[in-house]
């Protein structure tokens, strides 16, 4: 990863934040493509867990915590 020496982290959150997007969509819109119980939930739960990685990153670029200001 290459070090972004003015600590400017505007454009990382931003590419962090849609790539957790692009993969926590993806995971939702195939979870009807497969027929097993288990499967679904695989994909399902991912997806949550996936927003759940992409709050914090939303939440700092969006200054919505104390602790990001």
């Amino acid at each position: 990863m290459e070090t972004n020496a003015n600590n400017n982290f505007s454009e990382p959150t931003t590419n962090i934040i849609d790539e957790f997007g692009k993969l926590s969509g993806y995971l939702r819109e195939n979870v009807e493509k497969f027929v097993h119980t288990n499967t679904k939930a695989l994909f399902g739960v991912s997806a949550e867990i996936i927003d759940g990685l992409q709050k914090p990153f939303t939440d700092f670029e969006k200054k919505n915590e104390p602790v990001w200001e």
